[in-house]
């Protein structure tokens, strides 16, 4: 039996429940491996290929779905995610640290913030450029663009046009969705 037929099913994640996918464009965040995860030191076939905060940190440590999902690699003070501090007030702290330290992070150019909605972190539901910038994901871009370019609406059109122009993920938005009232939100990045 090889070690990819008898790798473990992984642990899902409420707030990204395509952890697995790979994305169109994009590295995967979870890898198959042989290797051991940094925390538990088990081999079980997955460890996450992203992005991790913390004050001892090291950027060769990776970590196992399970150590992220069950709180093992936020008790090594490892975090995957930031909420805003501006709507860290209105959050509950439950979610807020269910996104920062038991969510993994997701490939991006710059940090960003992962929405809230109604008190809750958000659902990310994936990248989106080129062509798949439509519908009910373009206007969620459209309004994030709007706040993020004070008004300016030659500089929101311009990265709008960036966004649909090119299928790269290079700029790309992120979609999420809150999960009380079903409201899009979107983030979006350039290299």
């Amino acid at each position: 039996m090889t070690a990819q037929a008898s790798k473990p099913v992984p642990p899902t994640f409420a707030l990204f429940p395509h952890a697995y996918d790979k994305p169109r464009n994009n590295p995967a965040t979870f890898i198959t491996t042989d290797s051991p995860c940094s925390c538990c030191r088990q081999c079980r076939g997955w460890l996450y290929d992203g992005v991790f905060f913390g004050p001892d940190a090291c950027d060769d440590w990776r970590f196992c779905p399970w150590c992220i999902a069950d709180g093992n690699a936020d008790r090594a003070g490892i975090s995957f995610n930031q909420i805003d501090p501006k709507d860290r007030s209105q959050t509950v702290d439950e979610e807020i640290a269910h996104v920062e330290r038991r969510t993994p992070g997701f490939f991006t150019w710059q940090d960003l913030y992962w929405p809230t909605c109604c008190r809750r972190a958000c659902v990310f539901f994936g990248t989106f450029s080129g062509a798949s910038v439509r519908g009910e994901v373009e206007q969620a871009i459209r309004r994030q663009l709007d706040r993020d370019c004070d008004g300016d609406a030659d500089l929101a059109a311009h990265w709008m046009w960036l966004l649909k122009a090119e299928d790269t993920n290079d700029p790309a938005a992120y979609l999420f969705k809150c999960s009380a009232c079903d409201g899009m939100h979107a983030r979006w990045d350039v290299s």
